[in-house]
């Protein structure tokens, strides 16, 4: 009778190979995991955080979060800023304006009404437009003006990076890092901010749309006349401030 010759370890290093073949894969992917994990955690310790203090007066109603002098008089001008956390323009004329409108609140010479759009999203609820309004309105909501200018700085200044990349577990650790006491923390990061900030952004959509006929941003005005801000040479937009005040 004719037997067949079996190697004696041929499966169980066959076997053996498979599991280090395994073992392998799982290593890589929990270092994997835990490499995105990591720098999901740290990105907000990758960039620095506006840390500015501002001396004014902070209210948010009527869908707009309304900064002011202690002691404003009638006299002094009211501006409202239409703008989207998506719109690229937005974001030159705050970083081109957010200085000398801190001098401006602080002199007494100027009220400023940021009204937040979500237009760019086109109708996407999770989109960084969305996110970006929701999280300003929910920080401002706690009248903490500090954490508001600064977290409104933040989104604008790096629009790329913490505006258009950045998901909500990343705002909510960046909300974190500047200070913001309450639940607001988990409440941005279990997106529970979204459904005010969704509310607050269309109102002001259908607020332009009214005065203007069509949703566009960033825009401007002082006292309910709109002006448009000045230009640079280089084609990018330049501080308001100056000709909010021209002939105050």
């Amino acid at each position: 009778m004719s037997q067949k010759i079996k190697a004696p370890n041929a499966s169980k290093g066959g076997n053996g190979f498979l599991w280090g073949i395994i073992a392998i894969l799982v290593i890589a992917a929990v270092a994997i995991g835990f490499i995105v994990y990591n720098n999901q955690q740290h990105k907000v310790d990758n960039i620095t955080l506006p840390d500015d203090k501002v001396d004014v007066k902070m209210t948010t109603d009527e869908n707009a979060v309304t900064l002011e002098p202690e002691n404003a008089g009638d006299d002094v001008p009211t501006v409202e800023v239409f703008e989207d956390f998506s719109c690229h323009y937005c974001a030159q004329l705050e970083t081109a304006s957010s200085g000398d409108l801190k001098s401006a609140l602080e002199d007494g010479k100027v009220k400023v009404k940021f009204r937040f759009l979500n237009f760019l999203d086109r109708g996407d609820e999770s989109g960084p437009s969305t996110r970006g309004a929701s999280v300003a309105w929910a920080v401002a909501k706690t009248g903490d003006v500090d954490a508001f200018w600064n977290i409104h700085r933040l989104m604008m200044d790096e629009q790329s990076t913490v505006t258009r990349q950045w998901g909500w577990d990343d705002l909510a650790n960046a909300v974190d890092k500047i200070g913001v006491e309450g639940d607001v923390v988990e409440k941005v990061r279990n997106e529970s901010v979204k459904e005010d900030g969704v509310k607050v952004a269309q109102k002001n959509d259908k607020e332009v749309e009214k005065r203007e006929g069509s949703v566009s941003s960033p825009l401007l005005y002082k006292d309910g006349k709109r002006f448009d801000p000045p230009t640079n040479p280089d084609q990018t937009l330049g501080s308001w401030i100056p000709v909010a005040l021209e002939g105050k």
